[in-house]
């Protein structure tokens, strides 16, 4: 059986915990999902990594409206036009994905089932990818596919109430304190934060795709704070590619007390300019009188960690 991620010739030390985590999904990927084959799973796969190359979605991004654009993806034989397209806006345009573009998909035969185990396996590959181009390593080879048949499983107890797909009910609190005070800017780099004026340029260079950049960053944190804090800011940056994508292209809305905290971060960034703010809940009298309770109490607690 074929050894991935075996990060012998890193520079870096690689967690084995990191390394046989990936190697794991890189099993699943090659199976049979849900709704998809393992053939069709690794063309998923493909299809993340030539989307950052892809013409036409480097004209349709500059596009005021990606939906009036007609043309044609980098693509191959395995999976459908609507498949292709879906996969190639979640990885270069995901903050424009609207309701109507996903429910437009079931039309193209991309059932809701279909859009979201793509999602799935699109995103998780384009993280782990992610986290090699943050330090600056070869993306794995991806897995031959396995043979099988997609086993037909939805999850029960799903609800159409948030965002553009059926999600599952929440079982008990759900929301997370999130988005206080972590503004890219000098000041924010001369807080209490260890390094955090050099993972600050790290994360802004990964961030940008200025590979340049990136290369100079990832060697001032490396020399600064040591590989341990290297591997876990290229892992931390690369998983927040996947979550911030997970969130915009099923539309989930920030939660009311996330909401709160990030009113001013919001408006200083002037985030509401984006498609995707649409799904975060207007900032009213409540939501203004909670930050001004929040934020500094948000402060505190994470001073205190």
């Amino acid at each position: 059986m074929t050894r991935y991620f075996q990060y012998t010739s890193s520079p870096f030390p690689i967690r084995q915990d990191l390394a046989d985590a990936y190697s794991d999904y890189w099993q699943v990927l090659a199976g049979p999902g849900s709704w998809f084959t393992g053939a069709q799973r690794i063309a998923i796969a493909g299809k993340v990594r030539n989307a950052l190359q892809c013409p036409f979605c480097a004209e349709r991004k500059k596009a005021l409206s990606p939906y009036t654009m007609v043309g044609e993806h980098l693509a191959g034989n395995v999976l459908s036009a609507a498949a292709t397209d879906a996969v190639h806006r979640a990885i270069t345009d995901q903050s424009r994905i609207t309701k109507h573009y996903v429910a437009g998909n079931a039309e193209q035969g991309l059932s809701e089932e279909h859009y979201v185990e793509l999602l799935s396996v699109a995103l998780i590959v384009f993280s782990i990818d992610e986290f090699h181009r943050a330090l600056g390593l070869p993306i794995e080879v991806l897995p031959e596919p396995l043979p099988g048949e997609p086993d037909g499983y939805r999850p029960p107890n799903t609800e159409h109430e948030t965002g553009y797909v059926a999600m599952l009910r929440p079982v008990g609190a759900v929301g997370a304190v999130g988005a206080v005070g972590a503004v890219g800017d000098e000041s924010a780099a001369e807080g209490d934060i260890l390094h955090a004026k050099a993972l600050m340029n790290f994360a802004e260079s990964f961030a940008r795709r200025d590979e340049d950049a990136l290369a100079h960053a990832r060697q001032s944190l490396l020399n600064e704070a040591g590989t341990e804090v290297l591997v876990d800011a290229a892992g931390v940056a690369a998983n927040f590619q996947r979550m911030v994508r997970i969130a915009d292209c099923t539309g989930i809305p920030l939660d009311t007390r996330s909401a709160a905290m990030s009113v001013g971060v919001r408006k200083e960034l002037q985030l509401e300019r984006f498609a995707s703010a649409a799904n975060t809940p207007p900032s009213g009298l409540k939501i203004k009188f909670l930050s001004l309770i929040a934020r500094p109490l948000a402060k505190l607690m994470i001073k205190g960690q």
